[in-house]
């Protein structure tokens, strides 16, 4: 992600949005919520990564980054962006991080990050074979309930 970047829609308090290259993110304290940790954890993580990256950006660490970084896509793409709302500087998680995050929460056992995972997935999919077979539901389908997963709260936003 590049510093050129700007959150053109989000939630109020910016947790989640979409910036103006067109990718989703999350910000640091949703990620750490999505994975069931402290927020700081994540915030450990952001000086981690970066102090690991070398000019090429490429993992140099011998620890849990490379267990996420063997995850994703393309590891030699900053995994985030720090981008200025207002007087607060908002830590825009990429997609493919923030995936690779929540799965080494989830195979570390964090129920959370597992909860999170199973229900991204069953959306996922159903919306993958909705857009194969060219179907449009009608009304929204409840894929929580259909699924047996547990809604979120009312003011949940993931």
């Amino acid at each position: 992600m590049n510093n050129d970047l700007k959150i053109i829609k989000s939630t109020k308090n910016t947790d989640l949005g979409v910036l103006s290259n067109g990718e989703p993110y999350l910000n640091s304290r949703a990620l750490a919520k999505t994975c069931g940790v402290d927020p700081a954890n994540i915030t450990r993580l952001a000086k981690s990564w970066i102090a690991a990256l070398d000019e090429d950006l490429q993992p140099k660490t011998g620890n849990r980054l490379d267990v996420i970084w063997s995850r994703m896509s393309n590891p030699k793409l900053p995994p985030f962006a720090v981008i200025t709302e207002g007087n607060v500087d908002v830590v825009c998680w990429s997609i493919d991080a923030v995936v690779s995050i929540i799965q080494y929460y989830a195979y570390e056992g964090k129920e959370e990050a597992q909860q999170f995972t199973t229900s991204m997935l069953a959306h996922g999919l159903v919306n993958h074979i909705y857009d194969k077979v060219g179907y449009q539901p009608e009304p929204k389908v409840d894929l929580f309930a259909d699924w047996g997963i547990v809604p979120p709260e009312e003011d949940d936003y993931l």
